[in-house]
């Protein structure tokens, strides 16, 4: 993908394991030495305002793809003192409930006239900029077990500043970057438009099984009103019954702290991660989902067999008229239409039981039922497969990128006669 490059003539121990050796003529330094590390800004509800009467507070969801983005903007109304982001700081991460989510960094261009949150940290370097910007990430993913850790997600001025980094000279630095700024840009465009086929992808599933699971697999099928907006039209010959109707609904007995990596049953919580118990409460078919956070009517699984679940997921169960695994297909892709009016707004969303239980299903005939589940378990498998198979690929490109990046700040190549492609 890049031009293979040679290697420095001569290179020194650094004296850092991570950094190995260097080029004979780079120093090296800690952070704190080449730049300076701040905290960002605290503020409170009633900080927050519209953009004409406040100032923009970066916050991590502003970082996606190494880049600064401006969704999901907050102003506040505050006194920033000297938090105003210049154009070359490099914006950080610093605090985050998700570990994988700390260090994650982008640079400030030109223009821009903004703070950042507590949950972040301004670095001010000394050194090229863009240089730095690679220098920092390669660094921040070296040192990632100072931060990131089971009891602590979190990157201090202290532990960032103390961080011990390779030092070429200028010229290196802006040749280094440069060759860099290439290369990411080619793999970018690599990763965009692999990502841009996952999306395309999970939008066919989506539409797939939606159209599947409302109208079934005969196209010439005749129609009727449903006398639901979002609905639409169903074959005519199709039942169209409240959820409560069909099944059972209730919740689990059991919390998350009671996970065991190593128990016998499946442990069904909030996410779409399912952890292991050495307990099961039901033994079955269900269609099983998250009652209330982040995944409240959105995780959803199909279960059979024997398995224990927490006391905020739903349970639906002894379900009569339809398939089980069709019910989930069904209500996997058709609760974003109405989820919204379904959410108890608290400090997390909920599902509200007397919506699930008024939820309109739609019943195909028996006969139908299963070549319906056995059409889009064909269907979804296959769409997986190369959804599966393009997470791969963007895992490797990302590698790769990382890679080049890790070569390149730490001397392992010499870019000193790079030229860059015309």
């Amino acid at each position: 993908m890049t031009t293979k490059l040679k290697t420095y003539p001569h290179y020194k121990s650094s004296g850092i394991d991570w950094l190995g050796e260097l080029p004979s003529h780079w120093d090296s330094s800690k952070l704190k030495f080449v730049g300076d590390a701040r905290n960002g800004l605290t503020y409170a509800p009633d900080d927050i305002c519209d953009e004409d009467n406040g100032i923009l507070v970066l916050r991590s969801s502003n970082i996606q793809n190494d880049a600064l983005i401006f969704k999901d903007n907050i102003y506040v109304n505050k006194d920033i003192n000297d938090l105003l982001m210049n154009e070359g700081d490099i914006l950080i991460c610093s605090r985050n409930g998700s570990a994988s989510l700390i260090g994650k960094c982008a640079i400030i261009p030109k223009g821009v006239n903004a703070t950042f949150g507590a949950f972040m940290m301004r670095y001010r370097s000394k050194l090229n900029t863009r240089f730095t910007l690679y220098l920092i990430r390669t660094t921040l993913n070296n040192y990632k077990h100072l931060y990131s850790t089971s009891t602590i997600n979190q990157l201090t001025n202290a532990t960032l500043g103390n961080m011990q980094v390779p030092l070429p000279p200028k010229e290196e630095q802006e040749a280094i970057a440069g060759y860099l700024d290439e290369v990411s840009a080619k793999v970018g465009s690599l990763i965009a438009e692999k990502q841009a086929q996952v999306e395309d992808l999970r939008k066919y599933r989506t539409s797939l099984i939606t159209e599947t699971v409302t109208r079934g697999l005969n196209p010439n099928v005749t129609l009727r009103p449903s006398g639901i907006d979002w609905l639409g039209n169903i074959p005519d010959h199709y039942q169209l019954i409240r959820l409560k109707y069909l099944c059972d609904i209730k919740t689990g007995d059991k919390d998350t702290i009671m996970r065991n990596p190593e128990g016998q049953y499946p442990f069904y919580v909030r996410s779409p991660k399912v952890e292991r118990i050495n307990t099961y409460s039901y033994d079955g078919e269900a269609v099983l989902m998250a009652g209330d956070g982040v995944g409240a009517g959105k995780v959803l699984h199909y279960v059979n067999g024997k398995f224990d679940y927490h006391q905020r997921v739903y349970n639906i169960h002894n379900i009569s008229s339809i398939l089980p695994k069709l019910l989930y297909y069904y209500l996997k892709e058709t609760f974003k239409y109405k989820i919204e009016e379904g959410l108890a707004k608290s400090t997390v969303d909920s599902v509200r039981l007397p919506w699930l239980k008024d939820f309109p299903i739609v019943i195909p005939t028996d006969s139908e039922q299963q070549q319906i589940v056995d059409y889009l378990d064909e269907k979804t498998a296959k769409i997986d497969a190369l959804i599966e198979e393009l997470e791969a690929q963007l895992s490797d490109l990302a590698t790769y990128k990382q890679a080049v990046i890790t070569e390149a700040v730490t001397g392992k190549v010499d870019v000193r006669d790079w030229t860059p492609k015309s």
